[in-house]
């Protein structure tokens, strides 16, 4: 059975992108608290990260989400959700926040093309036993 652990170890030492989203994909299927455990969240940076790199795929500078759904993984850094774009392309990605890295999985309605990418960033979350101000 896929952990979450055993995802984000795929994920930073994996170079087939294939196999890391069929892990994440497992995840989801075989762990409840993933598959339907998650709760709505919100994290602007997260969504931007997420728009830039689809941006960059599409190649289209116009590009936003007509419809955004982001979810929070109980006791864990992972979060992981579904978007759809303006130009009716779906997007599924995950992202850890400890490691500041995920994937993002990107549908292209004018072609059978499925284009995978890393996601990497800062992370936008502060932990809430850190001592960082952000007075």
């Amino acid at each position: 059975m896929m952990s979450i652990q055993m995802l984000k170890q795929k994920l930073i030492s994996e170079t087939e992108f294939e196999a890391i989203f069929s892990a994440f994909y497992d995840l989801v299927e075989q762990n409840p608290i993933v598959g339907g455990g998650s709760r709505e969240s919100e994290n602007d940076l997260l969504r931007e990260l997420v728009l830039v790199t689809a941006k960059q795929i599409a190649r289209y500078e116009r590009l936003k989400f007509v419809n955004f759904r982001l979810l929070d993984v109980p006791n864990s850094s992972l979060q992981h959700g579904v978007a759809i774009t303006n130009k009716r392309q779906m997007l599924v990605f995950f992202f850890f926040h400890d490691i500041n890295k995920g994937m993002l999985s990107m549908g292209r309605n004018d072609e059978n093309e499925v284009t995978l990418a890393r996601i990497t960033g800062v992370s936008p979350r502060v932990p809430s036993d850190s001592n960082v101000n952000l007075n």
